[in-house]
């Protein structure tokens, strides 16, 4: 029996939790497809390998790898080897988001770590692609309302241009980078609801695996929280405050001060999202050439019909935020 492992690397941003906890919430209907979920590699996340990566998900990180953690990661990768060898199952899967920088950025460290798997199995990368002035959106959102203190100091134009400038928005040249790894197959999916088999991310990753009935699997996927993109730059400004706990509990209470109903989706005007999306289209669409055998990658254009009510976000000064803030936490306290 041939044996593969499937490799899902993200992009982070992309439906990477959603299909994690389908497959961790799916091991026993999974056995009897001759899947299995990897247990190696896991560290201490129940649900995806964040050991396997050199990297993590600070994109805009610039840190050295030490040998200590290249020692590490390679250790846990001799795990999965070995797992692979000793189990049963006829597929193996791994499944990481902070695997798409790491493989782009260090494809030399793993193309031995992969030839070294692929003397027992065949291996097949997955990627999840999403359109990349939607991708930055959500990158931004998710930063905003993160814990992590040093990722408040970025505006969502600043980091288009951070990303930008580390290639992780050049798709083409990424998938370029992939294939020096010399695995068996890059499988490539727009992360985009018209064309996920079923609409949904797991139900599309099972079609990959090879698994179109879905009868005996339990599907209980929960989306992330979309905060309105009022608070995502309230969250942001009281992060660069150093105000962001109470700030949070605001949004997360429904009191936010910022937050407008029905408000358009999105932080970039329709005219800054086709602009900044023209370097990438001529790539974008030689990706669906050769990995889709169609002439787009993403079928929603960015233009006016797709926000059609946009209008500049509010953006509150530091001191607006600070009176906000204090009058709640006042008059809370107040007899």
């Amino acid at each position: 029996m041939v044996k593969s492992l499937i490799v899902h690397i993200g992009m982070p941003k992309a439906g990477s939790t959603a299909i994690q906890r389908f497959l961790d919430d799916n091991t026993t209907p999974l056995a009897a497809f001759g899947i299995a979920f990897v247990k190696a590699g896991r560290g201490r996340q129940p649900i995806q390998h964040a050991a396997l990566h050199t990297r993590g998900l600070n994109l805009l990180s610039d840190s050295p790898i030490s040998d200590t953690k290249r020692a590490l990661v390679a250790e846990q990768w001799e795990q999965v080897k070995a797992e692979i060898i000793a189990g049963s199952a006829s597929t193996y899967v791994v499944s990481m988001e902070g695997l798409y920088p790491t493989l782009i950025n260090d494809s030399a460290i793993y193309r031995s770590w992969f030839y070294e798997l692929r003397q027992h199995c065949e291996v097949k990368i997955c990627v999840y692609l999403r359109r990349q002035d939607l991708w930055v959106e959500s990158l931004f959102s998710q930063f905003s309302k993160g814990d992590h203190p040093s990722r408040a100091s970025h505006d969502i134009i600043d980091m288009w241009h951070k990303l930008d400038d580390k290639g992780y928005l050049n798709y083409d040249h990424n998938l370029s980078q992939l294939s020096t790894l010399d695995t068996d197959q890059i499988i490539v999916r727009p992360f985009e609801t018209v064309q996920l088999v079923g609409g949904d991310v797991a139900t599309d990753f099972m079609n990959v695996l090879g698994v179109q009935d879905l009868s005996t699997f339990s599907n209980s996927l929960k989306a992330n929280v979309a905060f309105p993109r009022g608070d995502t730059i309230f969250l942001h400004t009281s992060k660069r405050l150093g105000l962001h706990p109470e700030a949070r509990e605001l949004v997360l209470n429904n009191q936010s001060p910022f937050a407008v109903p029905e408000q358009p989706r999105y932080i970039l005007a329709p005219i800054e999202r086709v602009q900044l999306l023209a370097p990438y289209q001529a790539g974008n669409n030689r990706i669906a050439h050769e990995y889709l055998g169609h002439n787009r990658l993403f079928l929603a254009n960015p233009n006016s019909e797709e926000d059609p009510y946009w209008s500049p976000p509010i953006s509150p000064t530091p001191e607006e935020v600070k009176d906000r803030l204090g009058l709640h936490y006042l008059s809370d306290r107040l007899p």
